[in-house]
């Protein structure tokens, strides 16, 4: 059986490498998507330049916008003036710490606890500030212990240099108002620690838009290269059944199973080419920093190929022809990666549109480079749970297909 299994896919391999739409899908088109991670974000010098951001409301996330080499710090900030904007600037310009500002002068001092509970256990942050509106009073006299609140997010060994940091600024500011230090009751502000909620689940956490936008854009081109990979494998399936060649199969020593396993390994084959290629491509020619090391990307986009590669094929079985099998497959493919992300942040939508995109392969790829870019090495057992999911499903729908056109024919 496996001496079949080679010839057969060794056949298809030959065939297909002598069709030059295949080798524009499997070869140019990885190249050309993989160019593409080099392309400016224009909006990505504009975040940097901002110090300090403002949200819009007491609970919008933080996560899709943080940077994740930095300590996040959200700050409630009741009073709004010069001493509280040069604090935060103080602690933004070292260039540790990423601020986050919520102008909370309108709210009560309820909403705001509620407020920061509940952004310790939603949120992707690491500290939480709260400067009250006598914050300007109490620093000209040297007492700031009921002014500014202190609270600690998880477990991030870099809290105490940003108390450190929080508390010599807070000494030098009042210290410039003529008080001794003997008189500073900076190491008495209030400091507390607020536990985060269990770690989310993969099914419950989003992608980190802002940091995989650009892979996001570049995975869309990728899908659709191997999408058409695929339906250039099926030519060659439907070329055998209208000639009979599977029919002579089954009346042969060769078993049936050895024809599907041989198109399997026909798959699997042209996943590695297309891979490699990316792969290679990646190495040569991405100049920025995507975050993805060679054996996170290889990994997502091995098993993208593989479950696009079977897709098409296995839609193509179904419909029986070709022509006919492009249209299900590009709008599969066009409807999929718009739904899953790949081209707008999804991270405010609703929890059901949310759940629908988690039924899109590339949603799950976004999935796994937010994880690796996040110093995760979840993604590759996410990828590899996604990839055999999908591929054994498709596998199945392609067996039940076959077996129906065969009996048309």
């Amino acid at each position: 059986m496996l001496h079949h299994i080679c010839e057969m896919s060794k056949m298809t391999m030959k065939e297909l490498l002598r069709n030059k739409g295949f080798l524009f899908f499997a070869i140019i088109l990885p190249v050309l998507a993989t160019m593409l991670l080099n392309v400016y974000a224009p909006w990505e010098e504009t975040k940097e330049q901002e110090e300090i951001q403002t949200l819009d409301g007491l609970n919008t996330q933080m996560a899709y916008l943080e940077d994740v080499e930095k300590f996040q710090v959200k700050v409630y900030n009741d009073s709004d003036t010069a001493e509280s904007r040069e604090l935060l600037n103080s602690l933004a310009k070292s260039g540790m710490f990423q601020m986050f500002q919520v102008k909370s002068g309108e709210y009560r001092e309820e909403e705001i606890q509620d407020s920061a509970i509940y952004s310790a256990k939603h949120d992707r942050i690491d500290a939480i500030m709260i400067l009250r509106a006598d914050f300007a009073e109490r620093l000209q006299e040297g007492n700031l212990t009921e002014s500014v609140a202190l609270y600690r997010v998880g477990d991030d060994e870099r809290y105490e240099w940003f108390q450190e940091c929080l508390e010599s600024n807070l000494l030098a500011m009042v210290q410039r108002e003529k008080i001794t230090a003997d008189e500073v009751n900076v190491k008495e502000i209030r400091v507390e620690v607020l536990e985060p909620e269990r770690e989310q689940s993969m099914l419950e956490m989003d992608v980190n838009w802002y940091d995989v936008r650009m892979f996001g854009y570049a995975l869309a081109l990728y899908t659709v290269a191997f999408l058409f990979a695929g339906i250039m494998i099926l030519g060659t399936i439907i070329t055998e059944l209208q000639s009979l060649v599977y029919t002579r199969v089954l009346i042969s020593n060769a078993s049936p199973y050895a024809y599907i396993l041989s198109k399997f390994a026909v798959i699997v084959c042209c996943a590695i080419l297309e891979t490699c290629v990316a792969v290679l491509s990646y190495v040569t020619m991405v100049k920025v920093d995507v975050g993805l090391n060679i054996v996170q990307f290889a990994c997502i986009l091995f098993g993208m190929a593989l479950i696009f590669t079977s897709l098409s094929v296995s839609i193509g079985v179904c419909c029986g022809n070709t022509l006919t099998a492009c249209v299900p497959a590009f709008s599969i493919w066009m409807v999929s990666s718009l739904i899953g992300g790949l081209y707008f942040d999804i991270s405010r939508a609703s929890d059901t549109y949310k759940k629908i995109a988690l039924l899109m392969p590339q949603r799950w790829g976004l999935q796994a480079a937010s994880f690796f870019i996040g110093d995760s090495g979840s993604g590759y057992s996410l990828m590899t749970m996604v990839t055999v999911t999908y591929v054994l499903l498709i596998f199945l729908i392609s067996v039940l297909g076959l077996k129906f056109s065969s009996d048309r024919n």
